[in-house]
């Protein structure tokens, strides 16, 4: 964009020139670990520090690995554990080894670290201490646990004491690579190195934690529920808009478009959804903010569910796109159930009215409080033990009075008792529909889904709504390819098949395609190549609801939030 300058490309090249000095470093270390003393390995390590037993040098060597990852990514605090793990360590060598010409290296590397210092402005965690803390403890017990494990496998303990606080001190010069000397030699050939692998992955955690990005924003950005709701109502929109507003999520607003993107800060991920919420042709601009706002934070971003017109800004940001499913939407004006096309869906909704399944059509701020609870114990006993999923593509908080003016259409059975609802979420200026949920009693008679669905399109016809959003179909173009699938696809599919019972993506598209909707391509967006993991840890958590990554979405993104991140 003309009005918006990319950073210069002088902090980035100090930064990885650096990250790769660490890296150097570490490497050397840990091929010095290895053995490899000779050559040109030694000579690189001994520069800089003195030769240290081998479980010493790797675990140096894991920490300057860390650290230059770190550094890499731009963090201020790995600037800061770089810079202190050198001043420490120039204090060892000029205190207790006495050795002045490591000082020199130490010195002049530890000098290019501070004058560069101003090449990492992404910010720490403004809450560090209590989450080390926390750290702290479960690492200590973790590895209080394993060590006494190795000390009581250990055949013959330590030598030549006896006392446990002799093998605790054992156990402790193993942590740290410490050569130590017990009883049973083929015990210290397993266990000391088993120690100094504790001690390895404990430094990894303690420094990821260190130099971990901010989990939520620094800048007290907040939930703007008002405002995204107006934006979404634009009659220009995108049957996704009104996912933006999901409870758990956080809006950013670009002050050029004044367009806002709903996201939520996972794994060090800004995982995002759906195209920017504005004005047409705003999507460079808001996904530029957005990505300067990642940059700031340190997060890798990620956007879910784009379609083909954000594609072209998404080029000219440098982000990479992969097509991961379509959405099915239904055009109401040729949406009919006497072609034979549709002859499927005929028969279920013929054979609910069979039944005496009759429905009814009403905004969720109409709900009397008994109907709102039957429907709740409906959501909860078609979810079962599973938590509630979704995420670029569900409101969540069913029923909660929140999203008032969503369409909520009941099924009852012949008793009139209710078996089953779906919820959806106006969009467009009233123009279309979104689904947001969809459940039903396992009793209630088969084709329920369907006969919601036709009678919503009906009632849709009446007040001048054009479109109505069904759900994502994931891999959609797996499942249509049938026998003219390659060897890759063949073993895709059958991973996809195999795991259909648990994410129900196979079972989705073909209730989809029953309605022979239009598809619409949708796409994620992502920075790297080496980004994809993380890219996909975070949005499976979110859209399964995985329990790995806990987050308090009643008190996150609320004023609440912005006051304690200004207290912090």
């Amino acid at each position: 964009m003309a009005g918006r300058s990319a950073e210069p490309r002088l902090p980035k090249a100090l930064a990885a020139v650096l990250a790769g000095a660490f890296a150097l470093l570490g490497a050397a270390d840990l091929a010095s670990a290895a053995g490899s003393r000779t050559g040109h390995w030694e000579v690189l390590a001994g520069l800089w520090q003195p030769h240290l037993d081998p479980g010493s040098d790797a675990l140096i060597g894991v920490a300057l690995v860390v650290i230059a990852r770190g550094l890499l990514l731009r963090r201020h605090n790995a600037y800061r554990v770089g810079l202190a793990y050198l001043a420490g360590m120039t204090v060892v060598v000029t205190v207790w080894v006495r050795a002045p010409r490591h000082v020199i290296g130490l010195a002049v590397l530890a000098a290019c670290l501070y004058l560069a210092r101003q090449a990492f402005p992404v910010p720490g965690s403004p809450r560090l201490t209590p989450s080390l803390t926390r750290v702290l403890l479960v690492a200590a017990a973790a590895d209080a646990v394993c060590g006494t494990l190795v000390m009581a496998m250990a055949r013959g303990g330590p030598h030549p004491y006896k006392h446990p606080l002799a093998a605790g001190r054992v156990m402790l010069d193993g942590f740290v690579g410490r050569r130590v000397t017990m009883a049973d030699p083929y015990s210290a050939h397993w266990a000391l190195p088993l120690l100094t692998a504790v001690g390895c992955v404990t430094v990894v955690v303690l420094l990821a934690a260190v130099i971990a990005p901010p989990a939520v924003p620094l800048d007290g950005t907040r939930s703007r529920a008002g405002l995204v709701r107006a934006l979404a109502d634009r009659i220009e929109g995108s049957t996704l808009d009104p996912f933006a507003l999901r409870h758990d999520k956080l809006h950013l607003i670009d002050p050029v478009s004044g367009s806002a993107i709903g996201y939520r800060p996972m794994f060090g991920v800004a995982l995002a959804s759906g195209p920017p919420v504005g004005p047409p042709g705003a999507a460079f601009s808001a996904l530029s903010h957005y990505l300067q706002h990642c940059q700031a934070h340190g997060w890798r971003p990620a956007i879910i569910g784009l379609g083909p017109p954000e594609l072209e800004a998404c080029d000219r940001l440098g982000l990479r796109h992969l097509h991961i499913g379509d959405e099915a939407v239904i055009d109401v004006g040729t949406f009919n159930l006497a072609t034979p096309a549709m002859r499927n869906v005929r028969q279920a909704v013929k054979r609910t009215r069979n039944f005496g399944v009759t429905t009814s059509v009403q905004r969720e701020s109409d709900l009397t409080g008994r109907l709102r609870e039957q429907l709740l114990s409906i959501a909860f006993v078609g979810r079962g033990r599973a938590p509630e999923r979704g995420f670029s593509m569900t409101l969540g908080d069913p029923l909660s009075g929140r999203h008032g003016d969503s369409v909520v259409v009941v099924a009852f059975d012949s008793e009139g008792e209710p078996v089953g609802f779906q919820r959806y979420a106006p969009c467009r200026g009233g123009r279309a529909l979104s689904l947001d949920i969809m459940r039903r009693v396992p009793a209630a008679p088969n084709g329920v889904n369907e006969r919601m669905i036709a009678d919503v399109v009906a009632w849709a016809a009446e007040r001048q709504v054009d479109q109505i959003s069904l759900n994502f179909a994931a891999f959609r173009d797996l499942m249509d390819l049938g026998s003219e699938r390659n060897r890759l696809q063949r073993i895709q599919y059958w991973l996809v098949h195999r795991i259909d019972r648990w994410i129900k993506i196979e079972s989705l598209y073909r209730f989809n395609a029953k309605f022979h909707p239009v598809w619409l391509p949708r796409y994620v967006a992502y920075r790297s190549p080496l980004d994809l993991g993380w890219v996909l840890l975070a949005a499976l958590t979110a859209e399964f609801s995985l329990p790995i990554e806990r987050f308090s979405g009643a008190a996150y993104g609320t004023d609440a939030l912005a006051a304690s991140l200004a207290q912090g």
